[in-house]
């Protein structure tokens, strides 16, 4: 990358040249550098009930705030799990499902599995009304919620193994997708009052608001942007260019970030951003799922593109 300031008649302007990021990493960027602390609060837990099992990028949102977890260690963590660790019994068994999903989906089965765990952990009081799915069709081919395999071999039962196996992290970062799973089929007030003790437990650390890994993860889900097979490496690529710094956990936007990001907003002022992402990444996974031809999704992608680079050369 290089920044070099060319001679106008007004005075110098900033040029920016061989600075390189993709199209998410340069919307992360823009995010990044419009952040405030108001916009990484989190959730309020007034919301208004539990939310649905983990798909990757809220478990790499979650592991950050909680456990102070980078993203790609909470990434080697979960790969690790699905693999699977030599529990009690001397088998190696897979622990979690697989890792990269953008789905909540949880089978049937597992429903009613998760459903008998919360009514004899918490009570018939604590547990969520069924929903009447009848007619609701189950995704084909898609890869269910980031959550635990195996039921039976709940936190408390394979923590020893997981300690020998990983150290301290790795039944941590278990323990996570387990009270997940099992949150999202308790009732309102229950999941409330579990939301409110974490909180406070949160609270008491005293910790500002700041731009770190779970904001820029949770300003990404928001605008819903990033596939999870690269969520967990935004971050450290625009450090790895030189865009963002951190210090004590926190990111911030370096000078040349802050170039870069003004840059992109004068000259693609309704491209390479958070709609313009989005709506790529909506067409690349009708394309996936065979209702868009690819030459139609490219030709959609391209043209507002190319007038924006028009300009630019003009």
């Amino acid at each position: 990358m290089k920044v070099t300031y060319e001679p106008t008649m007004e005075g110098k302007i900033c040029m920016v040249t061989g600075a390189t990021a993709g199209i998410g990493q340069a919307t992360a960027l823009r995010l990044a550098a419009a952040w405030r602390p108001a916009d990484g609060q989190g959730a309020d837990p007034a919301e208004p009930g539990p939310p649905p099992a983990h798909q990757t990028a809220t478990l790499l949102e979650e592991a950050s705030r909680q456990l102070g977890f980078r993203p790609r260690k909470t990434m080697a963590l979960a790969q690790r799990l699905y693999e699977g660790v030599v529990l009690d019994d001397g088998e190696r068994t897979g622990l979690l499902t697989y890792p990269r999903t953008g789905s909540t989906w949880i089978a049937a089965e597992v429903d009613r599995a998760v459903r008998a765990l919360v009514l004899a952990r918490h009570g018939p009081a604590a547990l969520a009304p069924v929903l009447d799915r009848r007619g609701a069709l189950e995704p084909q081919g898609a890869h269910q919620a980031l959550r635990p395999a195996r039921l039976d071999w709940p936190p408390e039962r394979a923590r020893q193994a997981l300690r020998e196996a990983g150290g301290r992290d790795l039944p941590r970062l278990y323990e996570l997708t387990w009270d997940r799973l099992l949150g999202s089929r308790m009732a309102v007030e229950a999941w409330r009052a579990l939301a409110a003790r974490r909180r406070e437990a949160d609270s008491r650390r005293g910790a500002p608001p700041r731009l770190d890994d779970a904001a820029l993860l949770e300003l990404l889900v928001q605008q819903g942007i990033g596939r999870p097979s690269t969520l967990a490496t935004v971050g450290e690529s625009l450090e790895t260019r030189g865009y963002l710094a951190r210090c004590a956990g926190a990111l911030q936007v370096t000078p040349l970030g802050e170039r870069v990001a003004a840059w992109l907003d004068r000259t693609f002022p309704r491209t390479l951003d958070a709609a313009y992402t989005t709506s790529l990444e909506a067409r690349l996974d009708a394309v996936e799922a065979g209702s868009l031809p690819w030459r139609a999704a490219v030709a959609e992608a391209w043209a507002p593109l190319e007038r924006a680079l028009g300009q630019v050369v003009a």
